[in-house]
């Protein structure tokens, strides 16, 4: 007698069931289609997408940078400042 337990052989398909609000249906029949043909054109656009947030906010924190750099004694400065230290911090400024 063996102490092996024994798992059925796993499915190759899920039945799954879903309440989706009409308004979000067609949305959702696109997602499972995706899904089904083995693209990922959603995923790849939002990592597109972050990409280019990542590009545009180095570009501007490095325009902040030089507008400190520039003129440090300027009220414009302190403020630059005092906003970096806040988004830093994750204040509200």
């Amino acid at each position: 007698m063996s102490n092996v337990t024994r798992l059925p052989p796993f499915s190759r398909t899920v039945h799954v069931e879903a309440d989706i609000p009409i308004s979000q249906r067609d949305e959702f029949e696109r997602a499972i289609v995706d899904i089904i043909a083995g693209g990922r054109p959603r995923m790849d656009a939002l990592d597109r997408d972050l990409a280019q947030i990542k590009i545009r906010a180095t570009a501007a924190l490095a325009d902040i940078e030089k507008a400190i750099n520039d003129h440090p004694t300027s009220g414009q400065a302190k403020r630059l400042v005092c906003f970096l230290a806040g988004m830093y911090n994750g204040l509200s400024v």
